[in-house]
């Protein structure tokens, strides 16, 4: 099967912190897919909220989130939703600028 990747920024002050871990763990677990977040040479499955914050992915770090399975677009598009929404409560959380 063909293995789907995306990549996005890491949108929180705070990185990949444990609340956000442990909503990509809730997410990935509902899906028939192989997810993985990859952070530089690191590697970690989307099914483990320790793994997930061993990658240290700080603000504005890239990460290629890559999926394979019968679910693997709709993983994809879950996960890019979780950092589109992670991303707007940052902005308000620290009142930015949505432009920057």
């Amino acid at each position: 099967m063909d293995e789907l990747s995306k990549t996005l920024v890491v949108p929180c002050q705070h990185g990949l912190h444990m609340r956000v871990a442990a909503r990509i763990v809730s997410l990935a677990v509902g899906f028939d897919a192989d997810t993985f977040f990859a952070s530089g040479s690191r590697t970690a499955s989307a099914k483990s909220i320790i793994a997930l914050m061993e990658l240290g992915a700080i603000r504005g770090e890239l990460v290629v989130i890559s999926a394979r399975g019968k679910d693997a677009a709709k993983a994809l598009q879950a996960m890019t939703a979780l950092f589109d929404e992670e991303a707007g409560h940052c902005r308000a959380d620290l009142n930015e600028d949505p432009d920057e």
